[in-house]
């Protein structure tokens, strides 16, 4: 007698939507061009405040904009404030709720201080003299919220890797070269978009250990995603199941490989300090989208692939576009706001 069983299974609803990704891409951009400022002011020789100053301003812009996509993943604004008034010591999420407003503070006394040490009152018009309200040691301020700023940073990549981190059931996700794989995937972002900036708004070339550094990362990114294939037979498995069902990892070895091709050329016009940007760009959102959302598709408890279909809402591509959108205008402030303080260095006149 033979039986005959059949199996029913239904698709696993997705733990983190593409409000993830956009979170995960901005912080990643914040507290990598946060250490690059406080590597711009401590650890070089040829120390230029103007260049730390663009550093920090692109990690307050990041630092603005993450959050914001953080509270709209939780769905309900109640979930983020609960955080402070039933801590759960045992939930990183709970502790990330503390190190994020602590990182935000820190990059804006950051910026705020670095301003007041490099501009004057006169240069700014008349309502927002109040920058400069008190009188402090801005250059040790700076210097100490510069550390404040490296300490939180380093708290919130530990609080982001730890958050996937800890879904064991997962492999992808459960697995130390994850750390290596957020990091080295984010930091040539904001190397390069500070190296664009500085080409931009200074018409310099900027500092060459940006480019090296970034090559450096894209060269460990690659060994890192060697890496995540050859740990287990479960991470190979997961991996070839994400290769046969999206293009999204096949894509993500070309834009590496065409970043480190264009890290390796020694010409530094602005097209290619600006594609070099461009592809930093995709690979790091890539990355992100892969680890958050694919991921995901890959069975864990079920014989099922749990397919996503991407769409133009506000859960899916229209959020990830407003948070692009945001980025823009949040940097658009905060450039009008520079264009006071880098007078003397882009000429120009303002009212005062």
């Amino acid at each position: 007698m033979t039986i005959i069983r059949e199996v029913l299974v239904e698709p696993q609803a997705m733990a983190w939507l593409p409000w993830a990704v956009s979170y995960f891409f901005f912080v990643g951009i914040a507290f990598s061009a946060a250490m690059i400022g406080f590597a711009m002011r401590f650890l070089r020789k040829n120390h230029n405040v103007y260049h730390e100053l663009i550093a920090v301003t692109i990690a307050l812009s990041c630092v603005i904009v993450a959050p914001i996509a953080l509270v709209a993943d939780l769905h309900q604004p109640a979930r983020a404030y609960n955080f402070y008034f039933s801590m759960a010591p045992w939930s990183w999420m709970a502790w990330g709720s503390f190190f994020i407003p602590l990182f935000a503070v820190s990059v804006a006394g950051y910026f705020l201080f670095l301003v007041r040490q490099v501009a004057t009152p006169e240069s700014f018009p008349k309502w927002l003299r109040f920058i400069f309200l008190g009188k402090t040691n801005n250059t040790l301020f700076t210097k100490i919220f510069s550390f404040s700023s490296l300490i939180t940073a380093g708290l919130v990549f530990l609080y982001t890797v730890m958050e996937i981190y800890i879904v064991t059931a997962r492999p992808l996700w459960n697995e130390v070269a994850l750390a290596p794989l957020f990091f080295f995937s984010i930091f040539p972002v904001a190397a390069l978009l500070i190296a664009l900036a500085i080409r931009l708004v200074f018409k310099v070339q900027a500092d060459k250990w940006l480019t090296q550094a970034s090559l450096i990362s894209a060269i460990l990114l690659a060994l890192t995603l060697f890496w995540y294939t050859q740990t287990s037979a479960l991470n190979a498995q997961a991996i070839g199941i994400l290769w046969r069902n999206s293009n999204s990892i096949l894509l993500t070895v070309i834009s590496l490989s065409a970043l480190t091709v264009l890290l390796l050329i020694p010409k530094n016009s602005l097209a290619v300090v600006a594609l070099r940007a461009l592809m930093a760009l995709l690979v790091g959102g890539l990355v992100r989208w892969i680890v958050l959302m694919e991921a995901q598709m890959i069975p864990k408890y079920n014989a099922l692939i749990n397919s996503y279909q991407f769409t133009w809402t506000t859960d899916g591509g229209l959020g990830m576009v407003g948070m692009l959108g945001l980025w823009l205008l949040v940097g658009v402030i905060l450039w009008q706001l520079l264009t006071y303080v880098l007078q003397p260095k882009i000429g120009g006149r303002h009212y005062g």
